[in-house]
């Protein structure tokens, strides 16, 4: 799925079903989205318009090189989380969808983000202290 037109009211999706092209228009807070991000979704195979995006599960596409860095900030707000990450010296703030029960601590999580795209970044647990070195 990859998100285009993301202006004015509606979010627009575009996403492949058996070869063909859909798109959907949602209404959804998308400020913090960007375009060419990948997220997994659910249709009707009968219907394929019927559709549901999980904002929670990201696609780490094959062929993307990704990195992680450590987490500055995170705040629960209102059923999403509001996190920031620098990368080169820029702060970048982005949202993810908030899961009861999610530690609110930011030395708990990574960023994982696009090296092409940095504004394209998502909150990852941290497995272990080894992850500190990446």
């Amino acid at each position: 799925m990859n998100y285009y037109n993301t202006t004015g009211e509606y979010l627009k999706v575009r996403y492949w079903v058996d070869g063909g092209i859909h798109v959907f228009g949602q209404r959804e807070p998308f400020a913090f989205l960007q375009d060419g991000e990948e997220y997994i979704v659910k249709y009707m195979h009968k219907n394929p318009s019927y559709l549901v995006v999980y904002y929670d599960r990201p696609v780490f596409s094959e062929g993307v090189e990704y990195q992680t860095v450590s987490c500055a900030s995170l705040v629960r707000s209102y059923g999403v989380v509001d996190f920031r990450y620098i990368v080169n010296d820029t702060e970048y703030r982005r949202r993810s969808p908030y899961k009861e029960g999610q530690s609110l601590q930011s030395n708990d999580y990574r960023v994982k983000f696009r090296v092409d795209n940095p504004r394209i970044g998502y909150l990852v647990e941290k497995v272990s202290a080894e992850n500190d070195a990446i």
